[in-house]
């Protein structure tokens, strides 16, 4: 996939970040909302990166989930958009059990 691909998923658990048990309660409205990411795509290596996109960064902004706090996303990615195509991306997982 090129530089720029635009991947998306669901917001599946964030834990960490030293939350309240109230944090916690308000911070589940997150889960279960669609992410969307860029690729940056690594010229040397085998590192490439995904970088939040600025409309997802919004809703972490809003509910102070900020980087160098220690929270933890973990999310589900389900396609890739590049090139006029959308793809969908199967974990390793799902390919070999389904």
């Amino acid at each position: 996939m090129p530089d720029g691909t635009i991947v998306t998923g669901e917001i599946l658990e964030i834990k960490g970040g030293g939350l309240t048990d109230k944090e916690k309660e308000i911070v589940k409205e997150i889960e279960g909302r669609g992410i969307e990411f860029i690729l940056w795509v690594s010229a040397l290596g085998s590192v490439d990166w995904l970088y939040i996109s600025k409309n997802s960064w919004l809703i972490f902004r809003d509910y102070a989930i900020l980087p160098g706090m220690g929270f933890v996303i973990k999310v589900e990615l389900r396609e890739a958009k590049y090139e006029g195509k959308t793809v969908p991306i199967f974990p390793k997982r799902d390919v070999i059990e389904g």
